[in-house]
């Protein structure tokens, strides 16, 4: 009979241990789960008192009770600690990934910055091309128009001087 009892208490502890874990994702911290446990044993104690009148086979319980108890325990302080560890896992994932995203998010920031810093560079290169092909555009003008200056005068002079002559010539004729 004792065994019997015994064997209820165990499944019922581990009932109760089962439930408190059906939900748990991510795990319990000790201190809960040892509450857990106490709370477990507590239901337990209390039961076994109130269904067995007999002090001989309560005490039997109890004596054998403890050592399967912390057998089944342990077997749920390592899903506990399992699920510690999965979770402190997907939580330094999680922290890797946003790492990962900030120095993309910081490499597609400083790629932009360099990308309008060389189209400002582009267009300043464009303007400067410009300013110089307008400059060397007027320097040609002007050169231009010096030279037609230089060919007028040269030919006023010309002209001058051949007026010159003409009338240098006439002044022989007239002269003589």
């Amino acid at each position: 009979m004792a065994n019997l009892k015994l064997k209820r208490a165990c499944e019922t502890y581990d009932g109760l241990m089962g439930k408190a874990f059906v939900d748990c994702k991510i795990g319990y911290t000790n201190e809960r789960l040892d509450n857990l446990h106490n709370k477990a044993v507590e239901q337990i104690h209390d039961d076994i008192l109130g269904r067995i009148k007999n002090e001989g086979i309560v005490a039997e319980v109890f004596e054998n009770l403890t050592d399967q108890l912390k057998n089944i325990f342990i077997k749920y302080k390592e899903k506990n600690e399992m699920l510690v560890e999965t979770e402190k896992k997907c939580i330094e994932l999680i922290e890797a990934q946003r790492r990962h995203e900030e120095k993309l998010a910081e490499a597609d920031e400083k790629l932009a910055k360099e990308k309008m810093e060389h189209e400002l560079r582009q267009f300043e290169l464009y303007e400067q091309q410009v300013k110089e092909r307008r400059q060397h555009e007027r320097e040609q003008i002007q050169a231009e128009n010096e030279r037609m200056l230089e060919a007028r005068k040269h030919q006023e002079e010309m002209r001058r001087i051949e007026n010159h002559r003409i009338a240098e010539v006439e002044g022989q004729i007239v002269i003589v």
